[in-house]
């Protein structure tokens, strides 16, 4: 599978069959952190965050920024660290 294009911005993909199609920019220069939980507490986190009509990261983000804050470490941002 060759790739063509500027990172981030869609690169055009072309496979072994000659296949041509466009990938969507992902967010490569942010770290990924990842979070184990069991089925239901996931579940949960799905549930409450369609009843916010938020995404399922929001609720994850509000945790943690609150979490930090408690420990002296105020964001506002998480993505960019303010």
């Amino acid at each position: 599978m060759k790739s063509r294009g500027r990172r981030g911005v869609g690169a055009v993909v072309t496979d072994r069959a000659g296949e041509i199609s466009v990938r969507r920019p992902t967010r490569a220069t942010l770290p990924r952190l990842t979070l184990y939980a069991h089925g239901e507490v996931v579940r949960a986190v799905r549930v409450v965050a369609a009843q916010d009509g938020v995404q399922a990261q929001e609720i994850l983000r509000r945790a943690v920024r609150a979490y930090l804050r408690t420990r002296g470490h105020a964001f506002t941002d998480l993505s960019k660290g303010v």
